[in-house]
């Protein structure tokens, strides 16, 4: 089963001290109900848990409301989204069951199903900030492919991409997607 992640919320008392709102664990295993995890169709062992959205950028920090909540979408319509990805070994995932993946975040349009590269190759308008937190993954591009390990950051930025995990461990990353407009070139 997918991974959990503790998610800490600070903000302000009447005072304008800070404090603690909340202290929580999020994923399948703890919050399996809430509609900001998500584990794709046909793929169990994959998981996206949004941990905070913002509509738009400047964000707000005061008020108390929790902007994680609705089910997750590929991409943020505007703003941002704060998310953690879970990738299974390739040999683990269900390639076929792909459409209803990526349906399942509004997003089956993103899929590019004539791509040769990867069973998963999709593109998004949005620039992404990616940090590999735990294991390994190849972050595959149209035109080549790049090994990603803990501590490896990435700036994808709109490009047709997929995550193929060679190994036999699951990887995990963090992710700040920004809505983005751009010119992918002709």
């Amino acid at each position: 089963m997918p991974s959990s992640v503790r998610r800490i919320v600070t903000g302000h008392d009447e005072q304008g001290r800070s404090i603690f709102v909340s202290d929580e664990s999020i994923g399948p295993d703890t919050t399996p109900d809430r509609e900001n995890v998500f584990v794709p169709p046909g793929n169990p062992l994959t998981c996206l848990i949004d941990l905070w959205r913002m509509a738009a950028v400047p964000g707000r920090f005061d008020g108390d409301t929790d902007t994680a909540t609705g089910p997750v979408k590929l991409v943020p319509p505007a703003g941002l989204f704060f998310r953690t990805v879970e990738v299974p070994p390739d040999s683990q995932r269900n390639f076929d069951a792909m459409k209803d993946y990526f349906s399942g975040m509004g997003a089956g349009e993103n899929l590019d199903k004539a791509s040769s590269r990867h069973g998963a190759m999709h593109k998004t308008d949005t620039v992404d900030f990616a940090i590999i937190l735990k294991g390994e993954v190849h972050l595959v591009l149209d035109e080549g492919e790049q090994h990603l390990k803990a501590g490896d950051v990435v700036i994808q930025r709109g490009t047709n991409h997929a995550w193929s995990n060679r190994t036999e461990e699951p990887c995990i990353f963090a992710c700040v997607l920004i809505a983005a407009d751009g010119n992918r070139g002709s």
